[in-house]
């Protein structure tokens, strides 16, 4: 149990795929201005994303000839993999403030080997026989690209909405049931390393990015913000809150 002076704990909720998320997350560290900064992720998922073959879908575009608007979307998508990483990492070189990686190490050498049992050359493949559809209706991909960015801004909306609402463990839980596997022993690692932080550091400030989801309130205790509220009530914050297109003096 924390007592005395806390540690000022902010949780960015983001979603992993959000095609502003590079923006918007910079916008958010810049806006915050963390002593500490903290990450749902593992050294083992890092060394994993930087194995990935880079430009694999758009050079595969490229290569069957894809019409630049089709190419376009999908480097688009690709730029942001693993976006939460790579702007953290960012922030905290320039500043100069550590970056803790806090995630559930064992979780994730699990889901590494989910990972690998996917077969890279049959979504090559499957890539490449849609390419020639794609290209007689281009339209497509801009419709894709609108329904990515209105799906992850409704329920960037959706949660915001439900958080601090009295209704706030209702709607959690017919939310998080179905990934419910995804919580547990992660939340409990990620919280019990905060809660660390937070003593060892009880004038700073602390931010800390991570999957949306982890910041509802849960009736069965298991998210992270279920695990950390009653001894550092942790300020809230989804990563659309931070959707606006000042650019701030040090990016300048």
């Amino acid at each position: 149990m924390i007592t005395g002076i806390v540690a000022e704990i902010y949780l960015i909720g983001t979603i992993h795929n959000d095609l502003n998320g590079p923006r918007r997350l910079r916008n958010a560290l810049y806006a915050e201005q963390p002593a500490i900064l903290t990450l749902e992720a593992t050294q083992i998922f890092i060394d994993n994303e930087e194995k990935r073959v880079p430009n694999l879908v758009t050079d595969t575009l490229i290569r069957n000839k894809a019409a630049e608007q089709i190419i376009s979307y999908f480097r688009e998508k690709e730029s942001i993999s693993s976006y939460e990483y790579k702007i953290s990492k960012e922030y905290a070189q320039e500043k100069g403030i550590p970056l803790h990686l806090i995630d559930d190490a064992e979780s994730d050498i699990h889901r590494s080997k989910e990972g690998a049992a996917i077969n890279l050359e049959e979504k090559i493949k499957e890539l490449e026989g849609v390419i020639p559809i794609l290209n007689i209706l281009p339209i497509i991909v801009e419709t894709l690209r609108n329904e990515d960015l209105s799906r992850t801004n409704n329920l960037y909306k959706m949660v915001k909405i439900a958080l601090g609402n009295k209704y706030e463990k209702i709607f959690s839980h017919g939310f998080l049931e179905p990934g419910r596997h995804v919580f547990g022993k992660r939340d409990e690692t990620m919280a019990k390393r905060l809660k660390e932080l937070a003593a060892e550091n009880k004038d700073a400030k602390i931010v800390h990015v991570g999957g949306l989801a982890h910041l509802l309130d849960d009736e069965k205790g298991e998210t992270l913000y279920s695990r950390l509220k009653e001894e550092l009530n942790p300020i809230r914050n989804a990563l659309i809150d931070y959707d606006f297109e000042e650019v701030f003096p040090e990016l300048r």
